[in-house]
C-alpha cells in the first residue's frame, strides 16, 4: 500500500501488480520482520523505511485501544474490490496541485485508461531519479515532493469508505506482531513499537488467559474463547523472549517459562518426536496432527524450537526433535525448522536462559536430528 503502507495478502497476476486488497496481520508480521533482517544485512535505508511504514500501519489501522493487534482488513468496500485503494487523475488533481498530481501520476502510474477496472492501482510505476531527470529536478526535491503528496492523499482516502475489518485478536498472530515490533523498535531507536509490543503483550496475558495460566486462542469484543494450539504457545514465548532482549524484564522470562512448562505438559507426544498440534485435554480428534510443515504461518514446531533455541541450554543436539524424522521430502516446507538449524550451528545470536524449568522442553523437543536434515543444512549452506 503505496500510501498507508503495510502488504496485501497476495497478488493475482504475474506482474505482481494486482493484489487481492485483503490485508493479513500475520502477512505484515513476517514481512516487516525480514525487512528488518535486509535493513540489519545490507544497510539500505529503503528496507528500513518499509518496516516502519508497514507497522506504523498496523498501529493505526489494526490496533485495538486495549492493545491487542486485529486480524485483518477485506478486500472490498461499497461492494467492489479495491475500491479504497484505487484512484484516478481527475481524483488527484482534487487532493493535489496540477503540476504535483501530474508528477505523482507518472511516478506511480495513474492513468486514463487505469491498470485495474478503468482506474489504477497506485505502484512505482517510474524510480523517482528517472522522472526527476526528466522534468530536470533534483531527485530530492523531487522525493519530497511525493512525500506530502502521499500524506495529502492518505488523508483524503481516510475519508472514502473503508473495507471492513476483522477485530479478532489471535494470540499466534498477535505474537508475531509483537516480535516484530519489539525487533524494530530496538533496532530502528523506535521506542513507540517497544511500548506497543508491551501494551500487547500485557492485554494477551491478561485478556487472553485463563485464570490457571492457560492461554486461549483469540478474543473479540471483550469475549476470550476457545483452548489456544501449539502455535499460540510456541509464537508467544518467541515473542516474550524477544521482548525480554530490549529491556530486560524478568516477568517476561518467567511467562515464557511458565508457557514452556505448559507446553511440556499438555502438547508433548510420550512416544517422542514433534510435539502434537492441539492439547491432551482438548476436544479429542480422529488424530491429533504434528504441526510440522510451514504454510503461509510458520509451523508451531519450527517456531518452538526457533524460540527455544535462544536458550542457553539449547544446541544442535538438544532441541532438533522439533523436526520430523526426515526432512528429505519436503525440506522447503520446513523452512522455519531448516533455519533453526542453521542458526545453531552457525551461532546466532547471543543466548539468554529460560532456566532449569524449561530444560526439559529443549531436550524433549527432538529425539534425534537425523543424517538428511544434516544433508539439507549442509546443501543449503554449500549453496551460500
Amino acid at each position: 500500500d503505496q500510501l498507508g503502507g503495510g502488504f496485501a495478502r497476495y497478488s493475482v497476476d504475474q506482474r505482481w501488480l494486482v493484489p487481492h486488497f485483503e490485508k493479513m496481520l500475520y502477512d505484515n508480521a513476517l514481512l516487516a520482520d525480514a525487512y528488518l533482517d535486509g535493513y540489519l544485512a545490507t544497510n539500505q535505508a529503503t528496507y528500513a523505511q518499509v518496516v516502519r511504514e508497514t507497522l506504523d500501519y498496523v498501529l493505526r489501522d489494526m490496533t485495538d485501544p486495549a492493545g491487542g493487534f486485529y486480524s485483518s482488513e477485506d478486500a472490498d468496500s461499497e461492494g467492489e474490490e479495491g475500491k479504497f485503494y484505487l484512484w484516478t487523475p481527475a481524483e488527484l488533481r482534487r487532493v493535489l496541485e496540477p503540476d504535483v498530481a501530474a508528477t505523482f501520476a507518472a511516478v506511480y502510474d495513474v492513468t486514463e485508461a487505469g491498470n485495474f477496472e478503468g482506474r489504477s492501482i497506485l505502484h512505482r510505476h517510474r524510480t523517482v531519479a528517472d522522472v526527476a531527470a526528466e522534468r530536470g529536478r533534483p531527485a530530492a526535491e523531487l522525493e519530497a515532493e511525493l512525500s506530502a503528496a502521499r500524506r495529502q492523499l492518505l488523508a483524503a482516502r481516510s475519508q472514502r469508505v473503508r473495507p471492513q475489518r476483522d477485530e479478532k485478536v489471535l494470540v499466534s498472530w498477535n505474537a508475531l506482531m509483537i516480535t516484530a515490533l519489539a525487533r524494530a523498535g530496538s533496532a530502528l531507536g523506535e521506542p513507540r513499537y517497544i511500548t506497543a509490543a508491551h501494551k500487547a503483550t500485557h492485554f494477551i496475558l491478561t485478556h487472553v488467559c485463563r485464570e490457571d495460566g492457560r492461554l486461549l486462542h483469540g478474543w473479540c469484543r471483550g469475549r476470550a474463547s476457545q483452548s489456544a494450539f501449539l502455535d499460540d504457545y510456541a509464537c508467544l514465548i518467541d515473542a516474550l523472549i524477544t521482548l525480554y532482549e530490549t529491556a530486560f524484564d524478568e516477568a517476561l522470562i518467567e511467562h515464557a517459562v511458565r508457557l514452556a512448562d505448559v507446553v511440556l505438559e499438555r502438547f508433548a507426544d510420550p512416544q517422542g518426536g514433534p510435539f502434537f498440534y492441539t492439547a491432551n485435554d482438548q476436544e479429542r480428534l480422529i488424530t491429533r496432527p504434528k504441526d510440522t510443515v510451514d504454510s503461509s504461518l510458520p509451523s508451531g514446531n519450527g517456531m518452538l524450537a526457533t524460540a527455544l533455541s535462544k536458550d542457553e541450554h539449547c544446541g544442535f543436539a538438544s532441541v532438533d526433535g522439533v523436526l520430523p524424522a526426515d526432512l528429505e521430502g519436503d525440506p522447503e516446507g520446513e523452512m522455519t525448522a531448516v533455519w533453526h538449524i542453521e542458526r545453531c550451528t552457525l551461532g546466532g545470536a547471543e543466548p539468554i536462559s529460560l532456566g532449569e524449568n524449561c530444560h526439559g522442553v529443549e531436550t524433549r523437543l527432538v529425539g534425534s536430528v537425523t543424517a538428511s536434515a544434516s544433508k539439507t543444512v549442509s546443501g543449503r549452506m554449500a549453496l551460500g
